[in-house]
């Protein structure tokens, strides 16, 4: 009897222990958020290419959304492959869908497309707004950047805008056979394009005739016979054209205007977060804008010099007449994208 009243004390004493271990354990667990099953991953969906100038940003973005959430969240990529496009991008119809069904949390999207739902993002594309990259951050970092992000939660209730990205830079103009030196060469020429309504009327105000097309799905074939030039970028001219194309002949620096992108989340994604985290996701957001910024000038460059080696004639056309001829542009677009903010994105020059 005395054995068996030992043993029942030693197995209450041995449940208590084991019970106040786990009880500590959870403590803690709540307390650290420690707890395996809290951790979350976050899906990035790069929607458009080149996405290796997503590399060291997608990097950054990782490590500081660990760093800032306590090691609970952790970035997972997503490419156009992973989609099924092979070549071009994710056209920005499945990219809301992806958003929208909870396939994806954050997407890159170009700011064209996004203003199919919030038109003030045109804005970005007007003509000559801004002098140089520096000027471009200034704004795109400060307080013109931040009124535009916000207003995409206001009139686009399903996203919410995090930052901004580039993604192509420079907006120039490639040729099969016109190297263009002064807005007169532009005369009559016919323009591809992708950019949207304030490129084409850009393109009109250069005295070109603009040709909208869907550049960006990829090896998509250009009549020859009816297409004089393409408005891209120096990142995008791979994708578009490639890089055999007879439209690689002229190369045209008119750097009209920038090609931007944007991270967006999913409202509902981000609504799911706490606090902490949704501070978190920002930061690491703004970091891995700033980064890929960055790295979409140097790659832009690199591009240029390979274009230079391979022989390509490199021209920079005389800015002045070509600045003049855009002010009908703003004339038109300033009220409908709204004054304010046009001025805001001025003032940072």
């Amino acid at each position: 009897m005395v054995f068996l009243m030992h043993m029942r004390s030693v197995w209450f004493w041995a449940v208590a222990a084991a019970s106040i271990v786990v009880l500590v354990f959870l403590a803690l667990s709540f307390f650290t958020g420690a707890e395996p099953n809290n951790k979350r991953e976050v899906r990035w969906l790069i929607a458009h290419k080149p996405t290796e100038v997503f590399d060291r940003a997608a990097a950054a973005f990782g490590e500081e959304l660990s760093k800032a959430s306590n090691g609970t969240m952790t970035l997972v990529i997503m490419t156009p492959e992973d989609l099924g496009y092979s070549a071009g991008d994710v056209p920005h119809e499945r990219v809301m869908q992806e958003l929208a069904t909870g396939s994806a949390d954050l997407a890159s999207a170009y700011t064209v497309a996004l203003g199919k739902e919030d038109e003030s993002m045109w804005a970005l594309s007007l003509p000559f707004l801004f002098s140089d990259y520096a000027s471009l951050n200034r704004a795109l970092d400060g307080e013109p950047g931040r009124a535009l992000l916000s207003t995409i939660r206001e009139r686009v209730p399903a996203l919410r805008g995090l930052a901004f990205t580039m993604s192509g830079g420079y907006r120039i103009i490639v040729s099969k056979s016109a190297a263009i030196s002064d807005i007169s060469d532009m005369k009559g020429l016919r323009i591809a394009t992708s950019g949207g309504p304030v490129a084409e009327a850009t393109i009109r105000a250069f005295g070109a005739t603009p040709v909208s097309m869907n550049l960006e799905e990829g090896g998509q074939p250009l009549e020859a016979s009816s297409i004089d030039g393409i408005e891209t970028t120096y990142s995008r001219l791979a994708e578009v054209v490639g890089a055999d194309s007879p439209y690689t002949t002229y190369i045209n620096e008119t750097n009209h205007s920038m090609f931007l992108t944007a991270i967006v989340a999913s409202e509902s994604f981000y609504q799911s977060l706490a606090d902490s985290e949704r501070a978190a996701l920002e930061k690491a957001a703004r970091l891995a804008a700033a980064i890929e910024r960055e790295d979409s000038i140097a790659f832009a460059a690199s591009v240029k010099a390979d274009l230079g080696r391979r022989g390509s004639v490199i021209t920079a056309p005389s800015a002045g007449s070509l600045q003049e001829a855009v002010q009908a542009v703003y004339d038109s677009f300033t009220d409908r994208l709204g004054s304010d903010l046009v001025r805001s994105f001025m003032t940072q020059q």
